[in-house]
Formats: structure tokens, sequence, C-alpha cells
């Protein structure tokens, strides 16, 4: 089980965090998929109309993050902690995604040179097409830099 499953990576990101209510983020994690290298990870994402267009699908922005934190999760995952921030993003939308459909995530982690981690990470539909991808780079932190603090638990109501 991926350990996004239960607790989000960055408290309070609206891409990945998982305690948000539904339509107030976007909820996308990854997990480890079982049988392949580590660092190659997916997961579903199903687009809330609170972020839809008049048309029901997502606009830009909203596609680019739902693509963001997931090459993250990848290396976090290959390597047994986070890398850093994200550094650039390149990619594209080649379909908007709509609202209430169910989308595969698909995240690996690349190479790395120095502080830099690549990623690559595709957004597929049902039919297994994909809809949108990018390349990224994560800088991780500097050597003796602190690690983050433990993740809390999520808070009860």
């Amino acid at each position: 089980a991926s350990p996004f499953a239960t607790r989000s990576l960055h408290r309070g990101c609206f891409s990945c965090c998982i305690e948000r209510e539904q339509g107030e983020g976007l909820g996308v994690h990854v997990g480890q998929v079982p049988g392949a290298e580590p660092g190659v990870c997916a997961g579903l994402w199903i687009p809330h109309a609170n972020f839809a267009g008049p048309d029901g699908t997502m606009p830009d922005e909203i596609t680019w993050g739902a693509l963001d934190c997931s090459g993250s999760m990848a290396w976090w995952i290959k390597i047994g902690s986070p890398v850093g921030l994200l550094g650039t993003m390149a990619g594209e939308v080649l379909k908007a995604p709509k609202a209430g459909e169910t989308y595969v995530v698909v995240a690996w982690a690349r190479e790395s040179e120095g502080r830099k981690f690549f990623a690559g990470v595709a957004l597929y539909d049902a039919a297994g097409e994909v809809v949108a991808r990018s390349g990224q780079i994560w800088i991780g932190r500097p050597a003796g830099a602190p690690a983050p603090a433990p993740l809390a638990p999520a808070a009860s109501a």
C-alpha cells in the first residue's frame, strides 16, 4: 500500500492533500505498482465538478495540478525520503479531463543528477488514451539540510 493512501505528502496541498473535503482539492496520490521497479507508481483521479468549466471539462491549470505532486511521490517511494520541491514541469494537455470520470495517474522516477530528480507523469482516460503528460525536475534538499518534520496524523472531527 502507498504511504500516501492514509496521509498526505504535503498537508494542505491543493493537488495531493487527501485530508481536504471532496471538491476543495484534487486529492491526487499514487502508490507503487506491484511488480514494477521501485518508483513506478499509479493512482486514480476523479475530477470534481467544482473545478469544471461550463462544458464539464477541467481547465488546463487544474489538469496541470493533477500532474504535479505524483513525480515527487514516485521518487519518495523509490528512495524512501522526500526529494524537495518542483523545479520545472513541462508537458501538454492533449484532451481536457471531464468531471466525474475516472482517470489513471501514472508517475515514474527517472534518473537523478546531483540534487536534480527527473520524473515523468501521465494521465490516462478509461480507454487507455493519454490525455495529459509532463516531464518534471524536482530539486532535492542540500546536503546536511534538516529533514522535514514527520507528518502529523490527520485531525479528527
